[in-house]
């Protein structure tokens, strides 16, 4: 559709693995089955279950799945380019202000 703009066909090669993808998309619910598993299994008041009932509970399995995720399938998946934290660059050639010192984020691009 030209109303959204120009579209970009990825090629396998630059998509993320079908096993850390589902790994991505399950982890929250992982991680909160764990935890309700593991309230039955430990003490209440067992340090491993306190720091486990943290982990699992539901606000922060999802945050702890939004950083997951966005290592899996953003930064870590090498762009054709070679360049890590593109989108950072792409920020800067927009001339978009942010806080950060573009350098230290472009740390491979010689572009930017």
């Amino acid at each position: 559709m030209s109303v959204l703009g120009e579209y970009k066909e990825f090629k396998l090669e630059e998509t993320p693995k079908f096993g850390i993808s589902v790994l991505t998309a399950m982890m929250p619910v992982i991680l909160i089955a764990v935890a309700t598993i593991c309230s039955f299994i430990f003490p209440k008041n067992n340090p491993v279950n306190e720091f486990i009932q943290f982990i699992g509970a539901p606000d922060l399995a999802m945050l702890l799945s939004l950083i997951f995720a966005i290592f899996t399938m953003g930064s870590t998946t090498k762009p054709k380019n070679g360049r890590y934290f593109d989108l950072t660059c792409r920020l800067n050639q927009a001339n978009l202000s942010y806080a950060f010192d573009h350098r230290w984020w472009c740390l491979q691009a010689s572009s930017c």
